[in-house]
Order: structure tokens, then sequence, then C-alpha cells
């Protein structure tokens, strides 16, 4: 009974070990873009062994690949060599951030794997890591208690309800 739970612990151990093994880190899960500055950086680390080719863009929508024109990325295209480290900055392109709200895009990015020259049969796969990217005006005017004040609440029965 008890080798049939040390398989399986030795099993699921070499499950988890398999999954440690990664190619590109990306400095966190979101960007945060504050309009009173200029631009807003994500760094990227290779640890791996090999050289990867890393693409990024900013989309408006979630699901598309579709570039949005509103903002700038550099280096659009770059190599990240292994052992190394760069960051992708964020740029805007033009004044079109709404000014009374934050507004959320993705930042895209593609880490290309290279192929070995003596490689006959190989099967690389580029990995597309999307982020969000708050936007922010750096105009809005912050007053934290002004919704309390707009809020109803009343008692109906039993129950009271906020609205």
């Amino acid at each position: 009974m008890f080798q049939k739970i040390y398989k399986k612990i030795a099993v699921g151990l070499l499950f988890i070990s398999a999954t440690a093994i990664s190619g590109v880190e990306i400095g966190g899960t979101r960007l945060i873009y504050n309009g009173s500055g200029n631009q807003a950086a994500i760094s990227v680390n290779n640890p791996d062994n090999k050289p990867y080719l890393i693409q990024s863009w900013v989309s408006k929508s979630e699901n598309g690949d579709d570039s949005d024109n509103a903002f700038i990325t550099t280096p659009p295209l770059f190599k990240l060599n292994s052992q190394a480290q760069n960051s992708v900055r964020v740029m805007l392109s033009g004044d079109t951030l709404p000014t009374d709200r934050e507004s959320v895009y993705w930042l895209n990015i593609k880490a290309i794997p290279s192929s070995s020259p003596d490689a006959k049969n190989e099967l690389l796969i580029a990995v597309k890591s999307k982020n969000e990217a708050v936007l922010s005006s750096g105009r809005i005017k912050r007053r934290p208690f002004a919704c309390v004040s707009a809020a109803n609440v009343f008692k109906r029965g039993w129950k009271v309800k906020c609205a």
C-alpha cells in the first residue's frame, strides 16, 4: 500500500519538475501606463540556453491580433540572447486617450525560439503572452468619497438595498 503512495508521489514530482522549465519570462502580469508620464516599461527575461526572437505590440481587443495605432512598443522586434534581459517600452503615439476614464488594452509579447542549424526534424513552438495594459490619462479627478454621497440605500421589508 505504501509503495503505491510512494510511486504516485514520485510520478507527481516528475511532472512538477517538468513544468519548471521555461523559455521567456515576462516581468509582470499587467502594465500600468500613467498618462502623465511618457512611457511604461515591462522586463523580458530569457533564462534559457538558446536565443529567442521577441515581437511586441499593443491591441485593443483581447481576442484580436490587431495592432492599435494609438501606442508604439519599442523595440517591436528584437533578439533576446540566452541568459539576457531586455525591457519593452510602451509609448503613446498621439493624444487619443479618454480623459474621463481609464482604458484597458492588451500588450502582446510573442517569443519565437531559435532553431539549431543541424536539426532536421524539429518542432518549434512560439508562445504569445497577452498582458493587460491599464492606461490612465493622468487627468482623472479623483474624489474617493464622491460615490458615497450618490449612493441610495433603502430598506424594503427585511432587506437593505443599495443602488
